[in-house]
């Protein structure tokens, strides 16, 4: 169930001293259902904490030799066989002046030496403390093979797709109707939202006027406002807080045009309960610090990158951490207009940076600057404001009326 898991390890920050992340909803959430409660229990325990702390700095592990070599399809008998060589691997080490000693120890005291098991496994002698550690990762990296995460039947595949070309007809003028009523009942689930705007995101090149991608008329325009309004009242009342990701990116990809104006998809999803729920915006600042550091280090990124930036000399690791520096400002700025955009309380808005900023390794100076972007966001809807937003929906309303399937 943990395969790939590296895949969802990140850092936030590099520079001087790492803060490594795991994305446990996001691995959860391309789980099968019937495993997602259990992995959650499993995330939020004490042990796996300890795991990931240890992550940057873990050589020779067992999970990994395990887990790499499928040791664990190996029954109990030949397991025992496997470790019970020359050696006793499963030791208490006691500490004597300078001395360690080894010695066989009582069951309640027992210590596995990971890199002794490791050594004797692949029958070589004690592992050697004065050679090199060997991180896993170094070697993972071109072992890892392609795996279709994927984990949701072709028949939900199917119907999304049939679904999106009905949307494309619509935009060429083709047809005029849509079965909301199966499409929203389809939605209500978890992984028939997940599917269904993944590839909308994907097949937005489909939606084409005057040889512009992403662009859809007014009707088609109201259509996916609404189904992805649905989408985040459903992702709201189920506390699924992956899917908001991919609804705010699909806004941004399809638009209409009004006069000389590209308008998205953005502003119709505003003041949705979904947006004040604080884990939607710590989920997708996260991912966007995960994804910067490797935009900064390039071929030099990797999950053993904290072990070897004492390597880096003073001038590579001073432009390394003002990069790192320059593009959470850069991100945060994004976010926190996506944040205004969509309407977000104040309240929110201010929690959500006083919690990034915590968690990032700042001087007072950057902190301010951030926090002058963030009040910069905090708005109030006024009731000019109300009435706007209270017109276009109006309208939208109207057209979208017109592609209702009706009892007639």
């Amino acid at each position: 169930m943990l395969n790939e898991y590296r895949d969802y390890i990140g850092y936030t920050w590099i520079a001087d001293k790492e803060s490594v992340v795991f994305s446990s909803e996001e691995f959860i959430y391309n789980q099968p259902s019937d495993r997602r409660d259990f992995l959650k229990a499993l995330f939020e325990s004490q042990h796996f904490s300890f795991f990931l702390q240890n992550f940057p700095k873990r050589h020779d592990h067992i999970f990994e030799d395990w887990q790499i070599n499928n040791i664990y399809l190996i029954n109990t008998n030949e397991l025992i066989q496997m470790y019970s060589k020359e050696y006793h691997p499963i030791t208490s080490i006691i500490q004597t002046s300078t001395e360690k000693s080894l010695e066989v120890s009582p069951i309640n005291t027992l210590v596995l030496d990971c890199g002794k098991l490791k050594s004797l496994r692949v029958r070589n002698t004690v592992v050697n403390s004065q050679l090199e550690p060997k991180m896993y990762h170094n070697h993972l990296e071109g072992l890892k093979k392609q795996r279709v995460k994927e984990v949701f039947n072709n028949d939900i595949i199917q119907f999304s797709d049939i679904q999106i070309g009905i949307l494309v007809m619509m935009n060429e003028g083709t047809t005029k109707s849509l079965d909301t009523d199966l499409l929203f009942n389809f939605l209500s689930q978890v992984e028939g939202r997940k599917i269904f705007t993944q590839r909308l995101m994907s097949k937005y090149t489909s939606f084409c006027i005057n040889k512009m991608e992403g662009r859809v008329n007014n009707i088609v325009y109201a259509v996916i406002g609404d189904i992805l309004q649905q989408e985040a009242t459903y992702a709201y009342s189920q506390k699924d807080y992956m899917t908001p990701q991919h609804i705010i990116e699909s806004s941004k990809l399809y638009f209409k045009i009004e006069g000389k104006k590209r308008i998205t998809l953005l502003p119709l999803l505003s003041e949705l309960d979904i947006w004040n729920q604080m884990d939607v915006w710590n989920n997708m600042f996260t991912k966007l610090c995960c994804i910067d550091k490797e935009l900064i280090y390039k071929e030099e990124y990797g999950l053993d990158l904290p072990s070897r930036w004492d390597l880096f000399n003073k001038q590579q690791q001073d432009i390394f951490r003002d990069e790192e520096t320059q593009r959470i400002k850069i991100s945060m700025k994004s976010l926190l207009e996506t944040m205004h955009t969509v309407r977000v309380s104040d309240r929110t808005i201010k929690k959500f940076v006083g919690y990034s900023l915590s968690q990032l390794r700042f001087d007072e100076k950057i902190r301010k600057e951030i926090e002058e972007i963030a009040f910069s966001s905090c708005n109030i809807i006024t009731e000019s404001v109300k009435s706007n937003k209270e017109r276009a929906l109006s309208k939208m309303r109207e057209m979208y009326n017109a592609v209702y399937l009706t009892d007639e």
